[in-house]
């Protein structure tokens, strides 16, 4: 009798501690995620910790769609250090992760604008250009063309591929960068502008050069201090540095 009533007590603490063990282990994924998409940071062994742990919850929930996207969200970034650690090993293994989260999510929410832009950023980093990048970073607008950090990376990108952008792309590529000078974010094309190439560089300036003239002496004077130079109409002119 003693025998099964521990035998009992055990079965029941599996009922009552698994579910609160995925509870936590889908919590701190989501809040994880959250805080990445605002701009914060963790050390890879938080990351690491986080995936292996929500990671077999999820395949028991197939249309957990926010949580594949807060998978997807923590994978990219498992990925990025990858490529920094140079391990092509734990690159190539978390970029097949990282799109089959992605994957999962828009099944369940194609509007998963998150989604579709971790699998444009993905594409990138295996293949830098390609026209599977363009197609997902249209997707990515079409979902929310106005969603921070969905925002700022495919304006990254597009950037990036400039030259290859047909018509409609770049139109989109302007709406977006209009989009942050006009809430007061001149900040990101700025700085954008600094680490661009010249064909890039010339599109960012002619940009700038439409906006009010407080823009365009504020994205003048970042640009400066930054170490930089920028010719725009109604900033002022300093003319070149001689490293320019």
């Amino acid at each position: 009798m003693v025998v099964f009533a521990l035998a009992a007590a055990s079965g029941l603490w599996l009922v009552v501690v698994s579910p609160s063990l995925d509870i936590q282990a889908t919590y701190d994924l989501n809040l994880a995620a959250k805080q990445m998409l605002n701009g914060e940071s963790f050390p890879p062994e938080i990351l690491d910790g986080i995936a292996a742990k929500s990671a077999p919850v999820l395949e028991a929930q197939p249309c957990n769609f926010l949580g594949f996207q807060d998978l997807a969200i923590i994978r990219s970034a498992q990925l990025e250090n990858a490529i920094v650690a140079n391990d092509s090993n734990a690159a190539d293994r978390l970029s097949s992760q990282a799109s089959d989260a992605a994957k999962k999510s828009l099944v369940c929410n194609p509007m998963s604008v998150v989604s579709w832009t971790i699998l444009a950023w993905v594409e990138f980093l295996q293949n830098d250009d390609t026209p599977r990048l363009r197609s997902l970073l249209d997707m990515s607008f079409r979902a929310g063309p106005f969603e921070g950090w969905s925002l700022l990376r495919r304006v990254e990108l597009q950037l990036h591929i400039l030259p290859t952008l047909d018509n409609s792309s770049i139109e989109q590529l302007k709406r977006q960068i209009n989009w942050l000078i006009a809430r007061g974010l001149v900040e990101v094309p700025a700085q954008l502008y600094l680490s661009a190439g010249p064909q890039q560089q010339a599109y960012l300036r002619n940009l700038l050069a439409e906006s009010p003239e407080e823009v365009q002496k504020r994205a003048e004077q970042i640009v400066w201090n930054s170490g930089g130079n920028i010719a725009l109409p109604l900033a002022r002119q300093r003319g070149s540095r001689p490293w320019n």
